[in-house]
C-alpha cells in the first residue's frame, strides 16, 4: 500500500516547542492571551490520534473546556481546520468529534456535565482553564479515565489564587509532571505593536483566569501581546511605575503590569 504523506498547516511558536518535545506524561502550561494553548494541544491531539496504531478499542482523546458552549466556541474550528488535510476524516456537528481513518477520535466536553465522561477510557486529555472547573471533575472521572491505556493529560489556563490548579503539580504523587518554563516569555512579539485602543481595552478587560487564546490561530501572525497605551488610574499607576523598567524605552510592559495586577483581581 502506498503511503499517503499528511501535512497538518501547523507551526509551533518557539515558546511552544518544550511542550511538544516533552517526555513526562502530564503538562501543566500557565501562559498568557496569544501562547497558542488551544491550538498547541489540539494539535498535539491530531498527532497522537493519527499516530497511535491501536486497533481495538480504538484511540480516543478529549478536550475539555469550563461549558461545552466554551469548548465549541474555542476548540471545535480549530480541530476541524488542522484535521481537514486528513483524507478520510468523519465530523460530527453535534457531538462534537472527529473521527480519522485509522479509528481515533478526538471529542470535545464541557466540565459542566463532567460526569457524562465516568466509565469512558482516553489516551490523551487537555483541560483548559481547570481553576473554572468543579475540582471533581479531574480526580474524580478524568483523571481515572487516564488508567487503562496510561493516557497523558495536559492542563492549561491560569490559577485563581493557590487553588488545585495551583498545586495539582506540586501535590502529585509519584507521576512526572512538565511545567511550561516560559510562561511570561513573549520575545516573538518584540517590535510589533497594536492599536492603542485595542491595548487600552486588553488592559482594563483582561481576565487572566479567563484566557482562551481567541486569536491563536493565525501562527504565521501572531498577535501582538506588548502595548504602551499609558494609564491613568491611581490604584494601577504604581504598579504600572513598577514595570516601567522591563519596558522598551521606558514604556509600561503590560505582561508584567498584568502579573503584578493579578493579585488584586477577584479570585
Amino acid at each position: 500500500m502506498a503511503e499517503h504523506r499528511v501535512v497538518i498547516p501547523y507551526t509551533p511558536r518557539t515558546q511552544f516547542a518544550s511542550y511538544h518535545a516533552r517526555a513526562e506524561r502530564f503538562a501543566k502550561i500557565v501562559a498568557h492571551r496569544r501562547f497558542g494553548k488551544t491550538v498547541g494541544c489540539i494539535n498535539e491531539k491530531i498527532r497522537a490520534a493519527l499516530s497511535n496504531a491501536r486497533a481495538y478499542p480504538p484511540p480516543r482523546y478529549a478536550y475539555v473546556a469550563p461549558t461545552t458552549a466554551q469548548a465549541k466556541d474555542i476548540a471545535w474550528n480549530y480541530l476541524k481546520h488542522y484535521s481537514a488535510p486528513v483524507p478520510g476524516i468523519k465530523v460530527s456537528e453535534s457531538e462534537l468529534w472527529v473521527d480519522y481513518p485509522n479509528g481515533a477520535r478526538v471529542r470535545l466536553y464541557g466540565a459542566d456535565n463532567f460526569e457524562r465522561m465516568r466509565g469512558l477510557y482516553h489516551d490523551g486529555v487537555t483541560i483548559d482553564e481547570p481553576a473554572q472547573m468543579d475540582p471533581r471533575a479531574w480526580s474524580e472521572v478524568i483523571r481515572p479515565t487516564l488508567s487503562d491505556y496510561n493516557g497523558w493529560a495536559s492542563l492549561i489556563g491560569t490559577p485563581r489564587g493557590r487553588d488545585w490548579f495551583y498545586k495539582i503539580d506540586r501535590d502529585a504523587t509519584g507521576d512526572g509532571w512538565f511545567v511550561d518554563p516560559t510562561p511570561g516569555d513573549s520575545s516573538e512579539f518584540a517590535g510589533r505593536s497594536p492599536a492603542r485602543s485595542d491595548a487600552l481595552a486588553a488592559s482594563r478587560d483582561m481576565d487572566l483566569g479567563s484566557d482562551h487564546d481567541a486569536g491563536a490561530a493565525m501562527q504565521a501572525e501572531p498577535v501582538v501581546e506588548l502595548a504602551t497605551t499609558p494609564i491613568v488610574n491611581g490604584a494601577e499607576q504604581a504598579i504600572a511605575a513598577s514595570c516601567r523598567e522591563t519596558g522598551a524605552g521606558g514604556d509600561v510592559d503590560w505582561l508584567v503590569w498584568l502579573e503584578r495586577m493579578a493579585r488584586y483581581w477577584p479570585k
